[in-house]
């Protein structure tokens, strides 16, 4: 195409992406820590607090920080491993703006309709931290699609990835529009070197972009296989002693980012020295708590 960035492949990638998710409008960043911060700041919560969950990587409440707003941690339930409604509601200040819903292993929590009425009522938004959860869905709707906003995250380790990259989904015009000014050092003129928001270099390449779509292309295929391993997992793990698996209802549908179980920790440090000292498998991942 004769361009290295933010061209062709990239554009394409969005179009596919939000068409993947349900979305009228995606916008392809460098990360998905960025997606979740450039949210933030088009949500304008510089100043006000923002209710984030304890169990989440280190991103979401940095993204918090660096929009200029302060994190209000909401504890999780054991349960679905997502913010619990009732905490959210314990949360609530004068000053809340919003909640960022994490979608931990790619599993959507079947608190949602509660959390939304919640919601509704204070007048507060539900923006999706959405890494995990390329494909999954809840009666039906796929996560992405579900608040005002969604970020997703393309690192390596996803169900979808580009190397490095993110994207944000959205239903509304303004913030989708603002969206694409913050990723280009506030840019309202791709073409001009006239700056009208404080905007940073949020932008992504052409080879992930190409990247992206053989990836948006492939996504069914591959959460059907993460899904047929889970599902061998859940026959071969059932009935385990000093194991306890995660349940997640029928009405929503994970894309596996990970597969999580319960276990003593005691049994988990043993099975990792195992692993290493046999195999040379290293188990570094820890659940996130805060």
């Amino acid at each position: 195409s004769g361009y290295l960035t933010m061209s062709k492949k990239v554009f394409q990638f969005e179009k596919l992406f939000a068409k993947f998710v349900g979305t009228k409008y995606a916008v392809a960043v460098n990360s998905g820590t960025s997606a979740l911060e450039i949210s933030l700041r088009a949500l304008n919560v510089e100043g006000k607090s923002i209710i984030v969950p304890t169990n989440t990587f280190v991103a979401t409440p940095m993204a918090v920080l660096h929009a200029g707003a302060k994190v209000i941690f909401a504890d999780i339930s054991e349960k679905t491993l997502s913010i619990q409604a009732k905490e959210i509601e314990k949360k609530i200040t004068k000053d809340t703006a919003g909640i960022i819903l994490v979608h931990i292993g790619g599993i959507i929590s079947d608190e949602w309709s509660k959390i939304k009425k919640i919601c509704t009522k204070k007048k507060i938004f539900i923006l999706e931290d959405a890494a995990h959860a390329h494909g999954s869905k809840i009666n039906n709707k796929f996560a992405g699609n579900l608040g005002i906003a969604a970020a997703f995250s393309f690192y390596p380790t996803k169900v979808l990835t580009t190397g490095e990259g993110g994207m944000i989904t959205t239903n509304e015009k303004k913030l989708y529009q603002k969206f694409l000014i913050l990723r280009d050092h506030g840019k309202k003129n791709p073409l001009l070197n006239i700056h009208t928001e404080l905007g940073s270099n949020w932008r992504l390449s052409e080879i992930q972009g190409l990247l992206g779509v053989e990836q948006v292309k492939k996504a069914k295929n591959i959460i059907s296989q993460r899904t047929k391993i889970a599902s061998l997992y859940d026959k071969i793990l059932k009935n385990t002693p000093n194991i306890r698996l995660l349940k997640i209802p029928s009405h929503i549908k994970s894309s596996y980012y990970k597969y999580i179980i319960f276990v003593n920790k005691n049994i988990r440090d043993k099975v990792k020295r195992i692993m290493y000292k046999k195999f040379k498998i290293s188990l570094p991942g820890e659940v996130y708590n805060f």
